[in-house]
């Protein structure tokens, strides 16, 4: 389940299961997208 953590210096982290990034092909720096459509958030590739 992917976690959202905020740090000291009030930025957020969004944390997504390493099966789930294996499966995607997403590694560390890989910048994703938020987009909402019909009250669904989704994630999408850069």
């Amino acid at each position: 389940m992917p976690k959202l953590q905020e740090t000291k210096s009030n930025q957020f982290i969004l944390t997504i299961p390493k099966d789930v990034c294996e499966l995607k092909g997403w590694k560390k720096g890989t910048e994703l997208k938020l987009v909402e459509r019909n009250g669904y958030v989704c994630l999408i590739e850069g």
